[in-house]
């Protein structure tokens, strides 16, 4: 601990390269010595200051979902405990540090980036509401990152691990999962009743409480009406466990049936409800599917988001190429 204190102090003069070098020699030469921290009865450290409990509280009458605040309270309250200042006190000398210390502590730079973007909402937000003069994240930016292709399902892989399947509710849930594109907490939520059968569509609330319609494709309304019919218990949820009191499944749980999916298939990759989303939208894409139907059915607000799909399948991007360019 003593030897990142250190290095916040002088990282402002000294190159970032050379940084891993200094902290090796510091810890070489302290570890001849026992370091106590001072202590002053004087000194009142709050560990989540009044700032950081109003802005949270903000989001919650803003009817962010407890997810967002729940990662936005872990971002603030590690930032804090490690600048030990109050927020109006805090500069951008002591963001950089901070920024700084969590590269040199290995941290990928999207998880910088995720820093950066909690941070620049939560002091925006004090700057607009007057509690400080200017915002210490002015100068700071996002850090450059790689674009990582998501993954998907092939069909013909997919079509393995389907025969792979024996019981009618992961069936149900598998196809449930690829037809709509729902998130996890969002097939957790749903009802019977939710489901428009004659039309195969049903509207399920997402982030930032956006309502949406989805559809079920031919081959998921029939597994689900299956698991549906074959049910005993009079729970309104459309997934339940498997045993009594045949309670509403929760998002651990569908994890877990996806888990065995895979181990019972013997997919190579992980299979989780999100890798279903993304191949429902790869397949859409390279079937020629309109990038916004794409985006409003699985209820990105920028289509910038959607558009990763379609950079996803070189082999579509050269039929494109030969077919439009002779």
């Amino acid at each position: 601990m003593i030897t990142e204190k250190i290095l916040l102090e002088i990282s402002e003069f000294v190159q970032e390269k050379d940084l891993h070098v200094l902290k090796e020699k510091i810890d070489k030469i302290i570890l001849d010595y026992e370091i106590v921290p001072k202590t002053t009865a004087l000194t009142v450290y709050e560990p989540i200051p009044r700032l950081v409990k109003i802005y949270l509280m903000e989001m919650k009458l803003k009817n962010r979902s407890e997810a967002t605040i729940r990662g936005y309270a872990n971002v603030l309250f590690r930032v804090f405990d490690a600048i030990r200042k109050p927020p109006e006190d805090i500069d951008q000398n002591d963001i950089k540090r901070f920024l700084i210390t969590q590269k040199m502590s290995s941290k990928k730079q999207s998880t910088i980036n995720t820093l950066v973007s909690v941070l620049r909402s939560f002091f925006t937000y004090l700057h607009d509401n007057e509690y400080i003069k200017t915002s210490p994240m002015k100068t700071i930016h996002f850090g450059k990152t790689e674009q990582r292709l998501h993954k998907f399902i092939p069909q013909e892989d997919l079509e393995k691990i389907r025969l792979s399947i024996n019981d009618l509710r992961s069936k149900a849930l598998l196809e449930f999962a690829y037809s709509t594109g729902c998130r996890v907490s969002e097939i957790m939520r749903v009802n019977v009743v939710d489901i428009n059968w004659s039309t195969g569509s049903l509207n399920v609330i997402g982030k930032g409480n956006k309502q949406r319609t989805v559809f079920l494709n031919p081959r998921s309304k029939v597994c689900i009406k299956q698991y549906v019919e074959s049910r005993k218990d009079t729970n309104v949820a459309l997934f339940v466990s498997e045993r009594v009191p045949f309670n509403r499944i929760g998002v651990r749980a569908i994890q877990e049936v996806f888990e065995k999916i895979g181990k019972d298939s013997k997919y190579p990759q992980k299979i989780h409800p999100h890798i279903m989303r993304h191949s429902m939208a790869t397949t859409m894409v390279n079937n020629g599917a309109n990038i916004t139907d794409i985006q409003n059915i699985l209820g990105h607000s920028s289509p910038s988001t959607t558009m990763v799909y379609a950079e996803l399948n070189t082999a579509t991007t050269k039929r494109s190429h030969s077919l439009y360019l002779s």
